[in-house]
């Protein structure tokens, strides 16, 4: 018999859309709220849409009150992102990501900010794992049989 064992779930490294903000103005200041509902992440990454964005400060701000400043570099083109950036310490709830920025193009369209996270793995007990296994198979055997 196996006891306290636990497996980390397969299904969390995706990517997971947090929220976006447009750059209205030629400097502009947002926050994204995103909350305790949305999970534990250990990752987050903008996405820059539509025009570049110059990028002054990131600010994320965790449930637990702490904050973090991000380091990213000044101008992100359309279509590009910033790295991976890893947060510190283990399962953070962010409630808010605060950004300073402005359009790095004057006369272009309005930039459009997207963020996302990445989710901390879950954790699955044997139990768990194995009664997940035995839904996968009988919903395969149900596809099979009434095919």
């Amino acid at each position: 018999m196996i006891f306290g064992q636990a497996i980390y779930a397969q299904n969390n490294s995706r990517w997971v859309y947090l929220g976006e903000s447009n750059v209205d103005g030629s400097a502009d200041h947002d926050k994204i709220k995103i909350g305790r509902d949305d999970g534990r992440f250990r990752a987050i990454q903008i996405r820059v849409e539509r025009a570049p964005i110059e990028f002054y400060r990131v600010m994320v701000h965790y449930g637990n009150g702490a904050d973090e400043e991000i380091a990213i570099r000044n101008r992100i083109n359309p279509g590009g992102r910033t790295r991976v950036i890893d947060l510190r310490g283990r399962d953070r709830v962010i409630e808010s990501v605060e950004v300073w920025y402005a359009r790095a193009k004057y006369g272009s369209a309005k930039p459009k900010l997207r963020l996302f996270g990445l989710p901390v793995p879950t954790m699955l007990s044997v139990t768990q794992l194995r009664a997940s296994e035995g839904k996968s198979r009988e919903l395969h055997s149900y596809h099979t049989s009434s095919g």
